[in-house]
Formats: C-alpha cells, structure tokens, sequence
C-alpha cells in the first residue's frame, strides 16, 4: 500500500515537471546552490591535512621521510627527539595530522556558531525589510563562493579562520530563503517531494568535498579552493539573471477537482490581502511543535556535523593509506538520494491522501531517525 502510495506521488510530481517545467527548473538551481553551500563548508574535511602541513596548525607527530613505513615499525614515533634534530642528519620530520583543537575550531565554533546565531536575525531582517528572495540568494552564494576562494590565499592559521567565519556567515541565510523560495512555486500536495530533491543537494555536496580531495591530492589544497568557490560564483550569477521572484504575497494553493474514482489535483497562485499578511511574534517561537523541531534538528545536526567532520581524520588515523574518497565521494550521493526521494514522497503521500497532515510528516521524520540508530551504535566492526 505504501509502496503504491509512493508512486502515485512520484507520477503526480513527474505530470507537475511536465506541465510547471519553470518551477522544477528553480528547484533544480537551489539544489545544485545547496551542493555548492555544502561542499564550501566541508571541503575542509578533505584537504586538511594537506592545509596543516602547508600553515603549520593543529596536531602534529614525529613521523620517518619515508611514508611507506607501516605504524608499528616507524622507529620515528617512539622516539620524538629524532625531528627535533636538523632534517639533514635526520630521517624523521614533523608530520602534521589535521587533528587538534585548532582543526576543530575551524570545523565546530568558528563556522557553526557565526551560521547558527547569524541565520536567524539576518532572515528575520531580510524578511521584515520584504528583500527580494532571489537576490538575497545571488549575493550569498557569490559572497561565500568568493571566501572560500580569498581563503585559498591564506598564508596563516587565523587568516584561514576569518575566511572560514566569512563562508558561514554568508551561507546562514542561504536556505531559509531557499526553501521560502520552492515553497512560492511548488503545491502543498508535492512540497515535501520538491524540497527533498533540494535537500539532496547537502549529500551531493558531501561526495563531491572527496571528490575535491583527489584534485587537491594532484594540485594542491590551494587550487581545490578556487575549485570548489568558482562553481558557487557561476551558479549565483545564474540566479540572479534567471530566477524569477514571484512575490512573498503570492501563495500556492491547490483546487482539488475529483474525476470519477481518481482525484486530479490542481493549483492556482493567489494574493494575499494585506490584512492576512503573517508577522513574527515571540508566540510563534513558543509553540511546542517548533521548540520539539528545533531541539529534535539540534541533536541530529550535532551528531550528522561530528560524523561529517571527523570520519576523514578517523579512517586516517586507524587505517593510514585507506583511500576513503573511493567510497565517500559517491555513497553518501547514492545514499542521501535514495532517502530523501522516499522519505519526501511518503511524506507528502501520507500528509495529503490519508489526511494526516503534519501529523503525517512527522510520522516519517520520526520512523526514519529511529531507523538510523542501529546504525550510528554498530561501531564494533569499525573500531
């Protein structure tokens, strides 16, 4: 029945990509503004190794010149004094690890502090002074795109940070404004399925940070850099000459025609009279289903950050050599796909057909976390 059910959602948006090519085509840049976003923000995880032995930051350990020697049998890590000797009359040589808390100020406090406690007074600002959407979006993909390649310049520790402290801030508005802009040009009955083609973006842009790594590991970290920023420049240039505003006023609904034993679904864009217009109230913020979301979407950042940020410097560290970009350049891509088209489908099948509403979505969020768990706690096979 599910499986039915997720069809018919997946054939109702397929005839909404037919007859609304425009709006598809705007969640279609959002998604690939997403994955620049995300791949700005974790092409750190990828190249930093190669930016500590570079800057000189973080971890570091007595390791011999001659990288092939396996762990145990490197004499240079029993015995630290050997690199404090001249390189010259010395087989051994600082190595550093990418690792330290230097390295996590840059991926945790540094980044996510300046984006979670900017993001919501900077949309708040935006909103009340009624911006257009699409030019708030423009001007924060070329301006994070812009950091991150100022930062492939960076000549020390704290000039890397304040390019890093500039990306978040620009990204922090980027994908409330996103979302506000989707849900202009997409129904109700198939928002939840537009919004996870958007959101895959986030797990196209973690694969393609690994991707990234094998450009840096050929040219250098520097030029992965200007790699990783110039797609972002290009793709907010792009918005701003392509993508249309249709107005914060302009709503869509949906007129529900029944046919026979089928139901065909319809929308229409209206106006909203001023005197229905939402304001921002402290209210708003006290309803217990936003605090549980809020407190829910904490934890589960926390733990999706921790991950992100540290399986790089974790696989290093228990098995030297693995090459981790083989495989996380593309499972998390294949993966995210996967679940975020299902879990959107269902979503907005559930919701609509068996009028549950956001009960409904909630259900999904709820069964996929709890789906996840076993996951995240098998780590005997690992370590």
């Amino acid at each position: 029945m599910a499986r039915a059910g997720f069809w018919s959602c997946w054939n109702q948006f397929a005839h909404h990509l037919s007859e609304n090519k425009y709006p598809m085509y705007v969640v279609f840049v959002m998604m690939l503004l997403l994955a620049s976003n995300q791949i700005s923000r974790y092409v750190i995880v990828a190249t930093n190794v190669q930016m500590a032995n570079d800057i000189k930051f973080g971890d570091k350990e007595c390791r011999s010149i001659e990288r092939h020697v396996p762990r145990k049998e490197d004499g240079c890590r029993k015995n630290e004094t050997l690199c404090e000797i001249l390189a010259s009359t010395s087989r051994c040589s600082w190595h550093y690890t990418g690792t330290g808390m230097k390295y996590q100020l840059l991926a945790g406090p540094l980044f996510n502090i300046i984006f979670g406690f900017s993001g919501v007074p900077v949309g708040i600002i935006l909103e009340r002074k009624r911006n257009n959407r699409k030019n708030v979006i423009a001007t924060c993909a070329i301006s994070w795109s812009f950091m991150l390649v100022y930062g492939s310049l960076a000549m020390s520790y704290w000039h890397l940070a304040m390019t890093r402290i500039g990306v978040a801030l620009f990204e922090a508005a980027f994908t409330a404004f996103a979302v506000s802009l989707i849900s202009s040009y997409v129904p109700q009955y198939l928002r939840a399925l537009a919004l996870s083609v958007f959101m895959w973006g986030a797990h196209f842009g973690f694969s393609m940070a690994f991707v990234i790594k094998m450009v840096a590991s050929r040219a250098g970290w520097r030029h992965a850099y200007i790699v990783t920023g110039l797609p972002g420049l290009l793709l907010g240039v792009l918005t701003y000459c392509t993508i249309k505003d249709p107005g914060h006023d302009m709503k869509p609904v949906i007129a529900v025609k029944k046919i026979g034993n089928g139901t065909l679904h319809d929308h229409r864009e209206f106006r909203v009279k001023p005197e229905e217009r939402c304001s921002l109230r402290p209210s708003q913020f006290c309803n217990t289903l936003f605090v549980a979301l809020v407190i829910g979407g904490a934890i589960r950042c926390g733990g999706g950050h921790t991950f992100y940020y540290n399986i790089h410097n974790f696989i290093n560290h228990y098995y030297p050599g693995f090459p981790v970009e083989y495989f996380l350049s593309w499972i998390p891509a294949v993966a995210g796909l996967l679940g975020s088209l299902t879990g959107g489908g269902l979503a907005d099948r559930i919701a609509t057909h068996s009028q549950q509403g956001y009960v409904g979505r909630l259900q999904v969020i709820f069964i996929s976390v709890m789906l996840s768990i076993p996951c995240a706690l098998d780590r005997k096979s690992v370590v």
